[in-house]
C-alpha cells in the first residue's frame, strides 16, 4: 500500500472532512478506501454517482421490496472475490494479499463479529441468515488483524481501537475466525489505473434517473413494480398507513428495512449534490436549479428519517402526516424534470 494504513486519515481529504464516506454504502466505502490507499483519487463521486430514482415492489403476501434498477457498466475496478470453507486458508490468503499491497475486503458472518452493531454471539448460528455485512483488513501483525469499520457500524462496547489511530480496530485472529466458520468471502481490487482517471458514471447516473422515473408499473416474479411518481406515491402510502406499530419486539424488521432504505433514497440524492459541488457545476446555470431542489429535498428526507426513528423508540404507529410527503413529492417532480431538461440542452 502507498499510504501506511495504520496512520492513514481514513476521513479526510484534501485536510477536510470527506463528505463522500457517510454517503455510500458498505461495499462502495471498502473500495473507496482501498482505492484511497493506493491511488490519487479526483473528484471521487463520480465512481459512486448512480440513478436517484427508486422502485417500489409488492406482493400478495404483503412482501415489499424498495430498491433501484442501474444500468450494468464497465468501472475502472473490479472486486475478485474468492470463497473459503477453512478459516486457516482464508487466512493465509489474507496474509498474502497484504504482502501483495492490497487492503483485503472482507465478507462474512455479522453476527460473530464483535466489533460489529449486530454482534449476537460468538456461538450463534441462523440457518435463514441472508444479510452479510463488508469490512477491510488492512494489516496484519501476529496474532492481531487491524480493521477498518465506519463508526456508526461499530458495536462500542466490543470495537478495541488502535492506540495511534482510533479510525482503525484490533481484533484477535482467533475471535475472527468464529465469524469465519460460518462463511468467508475474500476479495481484491483489480484496477484499471488508465480508466481510473478517465472513467465517470455521471451520463448513465442521469440517463438511469430519468428512465426510471418514466418506467410503467409492471408484474414481474408475482410482484408489482411500481415507478417513478407512482413508487414515491406507494412510499407515503406505507408510511402513513396508521397501520404499523413499530414496537421493538414486533417490527424491528420493518423498521430496519424502512430506515435503510431511507438513508440509502437521501444518500443517492447526496452524492449527486457531491459530484455537481466536485465538478464546480454549481456554477453553471442549468445545474443551479437542481442542486437548489436536491439540498431541500435531501433536507426532507432527512427529517423523516429522524421521525421515523423517534416513533420506533417511543413504539409508536408509523402514522406520518401525508403534509410531510408534499413539497418532497413536488421537489421529486421538480429534480427530474430539471435534469431532463440538461439532457435535451
Amino acid at each position: 500500500m502507498h499510504r501506511d494504513p495504520l496512520k492513514f486519515n481514513y476521513y479526510l481529504r484534501k485536510r477536510q472532512y470527506d463528505e463522500l464516506m457517510p454517503v455510500i454504502t458498505c461495499k462502495e466505502l471498502c473500495i473507496y478506501i482501498a482505492l484511497k490507499l493506493n491511488y490519487r483519487i479526483i473528484r471521487p463521486s463520480r465512481y459512486f454517482i448512480k440513478n436517484i430514482n427508486f422502485y417500489y415492489a409488492e406482493s400478495d403476501e404483503g412482501i415489499i421490496q424498495i430498491d433501484y434498477e442501474d444500468s450494468l457498466v464497465k468501472e475502472p475496478f473490479e472486486i475478485i472475490w474468492e470463497q473459503y470453507d477453512k478459516t486457516m486458508d482464508a487466512f493465509a490468503r489474507i496474509h498474502r494479499v497484504l504482502k501483495e499491497g492490497q487492503p483485503v475486503l472482507i465478507n462474512t458472518y455479522p453476527p460473530r463479529l464483535p466489533f460489529y452493531k449486530d454482534f449476537i454471539g460468538m456461538d450463534y448460528i441462523d440457518s435463514d441468515f441472508s444479510s452479510p455485512h463488508l469490512f477491510l483488513i488492512v494489516k496484519y501483525i501476529s496474532p492481531y488483524f487491524y480493521y477498518h469499520e465506519t463508526p456508526w457500524n461499530r458495536n462500542k462496547e466490543n470495537f478495541t481501537p488502535y492506540k495511534d489511530n482510533d479510525q482503525i480496530g484490533i481484533i484477535h485472529e482467533q475471535d475472527l475466525s468464529k465469524a469465519f466458520e460460518v462463511f468467508t468471502f475474500i476479495g481484491y481490487l483489480k484496477v484499471n489505473q488508465y480508466k481510473l482517471y478517465t472513467y465517470s458514471n455521471f451520463k448513465v447516473a442521469l440517463y438511469d434517473t430519468i428512465a426510471n422515473y418514466k418506467k410503467t408499473t409492471s408484474l414481474k416474479d408475482g410482484m408489482i413494480f411500481y415507478y417513478g411518481e407512482h413508487a414515491l406515491e406507494k412510499l407515503i402510502e406505507l408510511c402513513t398507513s396508521k397501520k404499523l406499530l413499530l414496537d421493538k419486539n414486533y417490527d424491528k424488521n420493518l423498521y430496519e428495512y424502512l430506515l435503510w432504505k431511507l438513508y440509502l433514497i437521501t444518500n443517492r440524492r447526496r452524492v449527486l449534490i457531491r459530484y455537481i459541488k466536485e465538478n464546480s457545476y454549481y456554477r453553471v446555470i442549468k445545474y443551479k436549479k437542481v442542486l437548489k431542489y436536491l439540498n431541500e429535498n435531501v433536507q426532507l428526507w432527512t427529517k423523516i428519517i429522524f421521525q421515523l426513528d423517534k416513533k420506533y423508540n417511543t413504539n409508536k404507529l408509523l402514522d406520518f402526516d401525508p403534509g410531510k410527503f408534499y413539497r418532497i413529492s413536488i421537489l421529486e417532480r421538480l429534480i427530474n424534470n430539471e435534469m431532463s431538461d440538461i439532457i435535451i440542452r
